[in-house]
């Protein structure tokens, strides 16, 4: 068994150099999308709402000077446009300018007290500031307005309660539950609960959010690696072993064209160690 683990190990990770390139230009589609607002803007190069659209799209596109620019055009031609702290807030934010996206939001929220994605801007620059339950205050407040909230919503409340207390686990634990009952079983929420779990070294208690998980899903190979791997963690080597070779069996069973998967492979190669190692330690 420990010889075909290694060999299945072998042909797992060469396969990968013969995958064909995945590699795709993120960028295209933005910069096709700045093509398209150019020409508009040269058709009516006095609508500022065309030069805030476009510096969107630079800010998207990693480019400062030319999305500040744009803003600043914007703000030439529509001093009193309402929307513009809030678009040189999100620019300041992108490139780590805290304090002065800080000003800038706080300027707009002033005039759009209830802006989801305002307060939420503010709440994860306040956590940059390390002003932790400002955060917490803000993406509560965000929740509260919101009539299509998210999973990454009640995640960020979580985590800003974390980061202001990080004793406080039953109240991150209370916002991810509160967020399974408005939006029903979530794999976010579930998999910040298994991160808090494994950080505080509860580690039955993520074992017991992973079954919850399993019990959720029609593919769970990648959830049956993480409860091994928690389980190696917590020294119980021979539900480690069985958990990997559940993962291994599972893998074996899929069809060919997901077998043949970067991911797949590579979680195969992994779970094949994993039970090569498990090995070795129980003959020692």
């Amino acid at each position: 068994m420990r010889f075909l683990h290694s060999y299945l190990i072998l042909i797992s990770i060469s396969s990968l150099f013969f995958l064909p390139s995945t590699i795709s230009w993120a960028h295209g589609p933005i910069h096709e999308k700045i093509k398209i607002v150019t020409a508009e803007i040269e058709k009516s190069p006095k609508d500022a709402a065309l030069y805030i659209k476009r510096a969107s799209y630079y800010r998207i596109d990693e480019n400062f000077d030319l999305a500040f620019q744009d803003l600043q055009i914007a703000e030439t031609l529509e001093p009193t446009a309402a929307v513009l702290p809030y678009h040189y807030a999100k620019l300041f934010a992108a490139f780590q300018y805290t304090q002065s996206a800080l000003r800038f939001i706080n300027r707009f929220l002033e005039t759009a007290p209830k802006h989801i994605d305002g307060l939420m801007t503010r709440a994860a620059l306040y956590m940059q500031a390390e002003q932790d339950s400002l955060a917490v205050i803000d993406f509560q407040t965000a929740l509260e307005h919101t009539n299509r909230p998210l999973p990454e919503h009640y995640v960020n409340v979580a985590k800003a309660i974390l980061q202001a207390d990080s004793t406080n686990i039953s109240s991150a634990i209370e916002w991810l539950e509160k967020g399974e009952k408005v939006l029903g079983f979530n794999i976010v929420l579930r998999s910040y609960a298994v991160d808090i779990a494994e950080k505080e070294g509860a580690y039955t208690e993520a074992i017991a959010t992973i079954d919850g998980i399993i019990e959720q899903l029609p593919r769970y190979e990648k959830w049956l690696v993480r409860k091994a791997e928690l389980q190696h963690k917590a020294k119980q080597y021979e539900e480690a072993y069985a958990t990997y070779q559940r993962a291994y069996d599972n893998i074996r069973q899929l069809p060919k064209r997901n077998q043949q998967t970067r991911a797949v492979m590579e979680l195969e190669a992994k779970v094949s160690l994993a039970l090569i190692e498990l090995q070795a330690y129980e003959k020692q």
